[in-house]
């Protein structure tokens, strides 16, 4: 449960750092696309992270599930 957690809150933090990319976009002027592209890239590094923390942890699973014959 405590995994799970720590994966949850790695992917609420891919959702909050481009937030003020897409803020910008509203409140300031001339520079929509450029924020648009920063934001969307700082979410796209995020999700790698997460993608990439999703299959250690699934590659973890299934070898303890393998060696032990017990799920986590």
């Amino acid at each position: 449960m405590l995994v799970q957690g720590i994966v949850y809150l790695v992917m609420a933090v891919t959702f909050y750092l481009p937030v003020d990319n897409f803020k910008k976009i509203v409140s300031t002027e001339g520079k929509d696309i450029t924020e648009l592209m920063v934001g969307f890239s700082d979410m796209d590094k995020g999700w790698l992270v997460v993608n990439v923390v999703t299959a250690v942890l699934v590659i973890l699973a299934i070898m303890q599930l393998v060696l032990t014959g017990k799920p986590f």
